[in-house]
């Protein structure tokens, strides 16, 4: 790789070395099926050396603003530059101001736009017990009563966004009760999760403007009005009052915190801008550990705290509630895929390391 540099006279990102490095991998496992999300914007992402089957932008919003651009439409550009001629994309829920810069690339492309609320949507949702039971119109077919065990009503959305995505990938109907089993399944780590009950522990990766909007309507629609503890910690260029805007009126009190981020803004200014955003007091606290901890100890029992600011910050909030955070699911071994390869590149008959490791006492 340095010899690469000096060669080009360039620098190599983290993200560029990962990605090709994961790149190889899947070659030389020969994976049949690869999900692949971008890192950043899509235009000039390392994963877009990709050509893609089906290309999926679940929705796009103001963030990264010092690398795409401050306006909805010089994002959307960036994002959906992943589509290649003639290539398909799946949008679920799109701003108006993105639809010209999606339009003018899939018309300049050739490609096939499949819309969410055109050709696929969510017929019905309720909220359930730990998320929502859903009924989606697909391309190919009808799901009914589907239940997604995750929080938030945008997630409904991107489940029919999947949905869509992946009945164009194989070109025909989902099995509907390998599809049930899957979506009952679904996990979304530090997104919306629930780690803890007495006090209500909510830990959410939400770090842009749409995922605080997301964040509010779930506590507004999916949880009891507990008058919030919100543990904050922020990082990047980013407008702190504007981010925390959507929560004014269900937070009481603000711990702010730094994660173990270079790129974390200070907690102190975070504090200060934050507590006179939403009108509450706000509190530093020198670390995550005892943010949660001051905050825990304020909800009491019957209260709730919410963990939200950066991926960073909720990382390390994994920490303290690890030990509650399992939850197995039959999914992914009641289905075997099927093996159409009896011998391997060389002739040689296809062993099949598994059953040797299972016959191992």
């Amino acid at each position: 790789m340095e010899a690469y540099e000096q060669r080009a006279d360039t620098h190599v990102t983290y993200f560029e070395v990962t990605a090709a490095l994961a790149f190889s991998i899947f070659a030389t496992a020969a994976v049949d099926v690869a999900v692949v999300e971008v890192g950043l914007g899509g235009r000039l992402d390392a994963t877009n050396v990709l050509t893609s089957s089906v290309s999926v932008i679940t929705g796009i919003d103001i963030d990264h603003t010092e690398f795409l651009g401050t306006r909805i439409g010089e994002i959307a550009t960036e994002k959906v530059a992943i589509v290649g001629r003639d290539g398909t994309l799946v949008t679920g829920p799109l701003p108006e101001q993105a639809i010209e810069a999606v339009t003018q690339h899939v018309e300049s492309s050739n490609a096939n736009w499949i819309k969410f609320g055109v050709d696929f949507a969510v017929e019905d949702a309720v909220v359930a017990v730990g998320g929502h039971q859903a009924t989606i119109e697909g391309i190919f077919g009808r799901y009914e009563d589907l239940i997604l065990r995750i929080h938030g009503r945008h997630q409904v959305d991107n489940l029919a966004t999947s949905i869509a995505t992946s009945e164009l990938f194989i070109g025909q109907e989902l099995d509907h009760h390998a599809l049930a089993l899957a979506v009952e399944s679904i996990t979304s780590p530090g997104r919306l999760e629930v780690v803890s009950r007495r006090p209500v522990v909510i830990l959410d990766g939400a770090h842009n403007v749409q995922g605080f909007r997301g964040l509010a309507a779930t506590l507004l629609d999916e949880f009891p009005a507990l008058g919030w503890r919100l543990v904050l910690g922020i990082r990047g260029e980013r407008d702190v009052e504007e981010l925390v805007a959507p929560l004014n009126g269900l937070v009481s009190v603000v711990y702010a915190t730094q994660a173990e981020d270079d790129a974390a803004l200070d907690a102190a200014d975070v504090a200060a801008k934050a507590g006179t955003a939403l009108g509450v007091v706000a509190e530093v606290a020198p670390n995550v550990k005892e943010a949660i901890a001051l905050a825990q100890q304020s909800a009491g029992s019957e209260g709730g705290v919410v963990v939200a600011g950066s991926l960073y910050l909720v990382g390390e909030a994994v920490a303290e509630f690890s030990s509650s955070r399992d939850r197995t699911s039959e999914a992914h071994v009641r289905f075997d895929a099927p093996r159409f390869d009896d011998t391997d590149d060389d002739g040689d008959e296809y062993v099949d390391r598994f059953d040797e490791l299972d016959s191992i006492e």
